[in-house]
């Protein structure tokens, strides 16, 4: 049974002050590095997607970025209680330009669950040694969990990525816990097309453990990756979970991301 007291929070919009305040704590404390990263990539008149927008602290420093004139910032939300919050959020600090997308077909009208929590076995990646570095050579070792949304949720995904959302896209945010790979890919080619940069994001040292099948993946398609640590950008080839942790094992890099060989010889 999913708690109606939490449910409840998330339908009532938090005020304007509330909600800065904790964007700013976001800012400066825990996910620094990540805020960052959107504010130097993000520009005037750019597309932005947040593919699990939650309590819409990144879309919100996303939208500050992109500009109301030309920018469109996306937040797809999976959970009805949360998708209800975010359209309450917009309306109150009025961003028009942010643009709420329900992607709870499929979930219980009271349930705080994605779709495919709800009796489906969740998607997942299949957990790494911890200790080990994340190595180009693991391409033949490490191999992703195949997506286990349902075909009508996959579509969702690519709808939203190839057709809601106009083009090109700049950069999509994923939280690493809901599911990353099985979101992403159905759109794979288009992200690529348009040479948007993916952004993965972790909260615990389990979701960074089980994150190796994903960049894997990525790095067949063509990806390369990278991470910030102590104001340094370093590629991914040099992060190694029990390196960039706190004694208490809390992660200190919290964020990754991809870019595509292609679109970084254009850049260059």
């Amino acid at each position: 049974m999913p708690d109606s007291s939490r449910a409840q929070s998330f339908t009532t919009p938090l005020s304007n002050a509330a909600f800065l305040m904790k964007a700013v704590r976001n800012f400066v404390a825990e996910h620094r590095h990540t805020v960052g990263f959107l504010t130097r990539e993000l520009s005037w008149g750019d597309t932005a997607v947040d593919l699990t927008a939650g309590d819409g602290v990144f879309a919100y420093w996303m939208s500050r970025q992109v500009g109301k004139d030309q920018g469109k910032v996306y937040a797809v939300e999976s959970t009805r209680p949360k998708v209800a919050y975010l359209k309450n959020l917009v309306t109150t600090l009025k961003l028009p330009h942010v643009t709420v997308v329900d992607a709870s077909a499929g979930a219980p009208a009271d349930s705080d669950e994605t779709p495919w929590q709800s009796g489906r076995k969740d998607a997942t990646f299949t957990p790494r040694r911890q200790g080990r570095e994340i190595r180009s050579s693991d391409a033949e070792t490490a191999r992703p969990a195949e997506p286990a949304l349902p075909p009508s949720d996959e579509d969702l995904y690519r709808q939203i990525l190839t057709r809601r959302v106009p083009h090109p896209i700049r950069l999509v945010r994923v939280d690493m816990s809901a599911g990353a790979l099985a979101r992403i890919e159905p759109a794979i080619d288009t992200l690529t097309a348009d040479g948007a940069i993916l952004l993965f994001t972790c909260d615990t040292r389990q979701q960074i453990d089980a994150c190796g099948g994903l960049f894997t993946w990525l790095r067949r398609q063509g990806y390369r990756g990278g991470f910030r640590f102590q104001d340094r950008d370093f590629p991914l080839s040099m992060f190694h979970p029990d390196r960039h942790r706190t004694p208490t094992g809390r992660p200190l890099v919290r964020s990754f991301w991809f870019r595509h060989k292609h679109a970084e010889k254009k850049a260059g």
